[in-house]
């Protein structure tokens, strides 16, 4: 079971970005992450330097 985490950082800047992107965003880290292998869906990329860390392609935006 995957676990993911959200910092009060994250979630500020989600709130900050275009309606329109914030939508895709939250439906992607609210809803998809938390399926049996998040790798499945494409859209993990491991961040260099943070063997633990990912982040998400949403339009021209890195999350």
């Amino acid at each position: 079971m995957w676990k993911v985490e959200y910092t009060k950082r994250f979630l500020k800047e989600l709130a900050e970005l275009p309606k329109e992107i914030q939508s895709q965003a939250e439906g992607i880290v609210f809803q998809e992450l938390l399926t049996a292998n998040p790798f499945s869906l494409g859209y993990l990329e491991r961040m260099k330097g943070y063997p633990d860390k990912y982040k998400i392609r949403v339009g021209d935006y890195r999350i």
